[in-house]
């Protein structure tokens, strides 16, 4: 303080020490990130987990795999508190590589709409299913490998996904329950056209399934335009002034 009230310290010096303590605290935050991964690949993860229940009876290992264990719920703030720009250097970061900080801001995307945070908050969720993916496929490999009987009918559900982005009404006035609606329906085609896509590969049974899949997105869009159009039309004719 006293160099910048001499005038040895202009404002352009202290908006750049901020930059740099704001770059410093986001590295140091990526660290944290990068060590709360387990190491090495799925089936390492997979074997420690599973260890307790080699050799258990398969009642007892389909209850434990089909219990979810933890929910994970991605919110809105305060995610966007920083730019889309900043949380991709800092998942840069986190992942073991390079990210120039330089050019980013420490603010947040203007203007942060409904809209805006429902599609990150998608495509975090889909992230997060292909992670599940690989773990799942770990734990098919495991039981295969130790479980007899019929493995291939336990469902492991591991960990929940789930968003309150676009269905918290609680102290907002820009979420519409149609909007609500709109975003359910998005969210359903968009989960049934990865189910086609990971079907793709399967073979001809799981090929001729993936395209009913594939279609079914767009049956749902159409259905959900004509769902609203019909919410505006009745909106419209309540709103309408009645004559005599």
């Amino acid at each position: 303080m006293e160099q910048r009230e001499a005038g040895k310290l202009g404002a352009a010096d202290l908006q750049a020490l901020v930059k740099h303590v704001a770059d410093e605290a986001l590295r140091a935050r990526a660290r944290r990130l990068a060590e709360s991964k387990p190491g090495g690949d799925w089936a390492g993860v997979v074997a420690d987990v599973l260890a307790p229940l080699k050799g258990r009876p398969l009642k007892e290992i389909k209850a434990a795999l089909e219990r979810a264990r933890a929910g994970v719920v991605f919110t809105a703030h305060p995610t966007f508190a920083l730019s889309r720009a900043m949380r991709e250097a800092l998942a840069v970061l986190a992942g073991g590589g390079e990210a120039d900080l330089t050019p980013l801001a420490h603010l947040p995307d203007a203007p942060v709409t409904l809209a805006y945070e429902h599609a990150d908050a998608a495509a975090a969720i889909a992230r997060a299913q292909e992670a599940l993916s690989g773990f799942n496929a770990a734990v098919f490999d495991w039981l295969e490998a130790n479980v007899e009987g019929a493995w291939w009918r336990i469902a492991p559900a591991p960990v929940r996904l789930a968003t309150w982005v676009g269905y918290d009404l609680d102290g907002r006035t820009d979420i519409h329950w149609a909007q609500t609606i709109r975003f359910r329906l998005i969210e359903k085609a968009a989960q049934l056209a990865r189910y086609a896509q990971a079907l793709a590969p399967l073979g001809k049974e799981a090929k001729a399934l993936g395209e009913k899949l594939a279609r079914a997105p767009a049956r749902r869009l159409r259905r959900k335009r004509r769902c609203l159009t019909a919410i505006s039309m009745i909106r419209r004719a309540r709103c309408k002034p009645q004559i005599g």
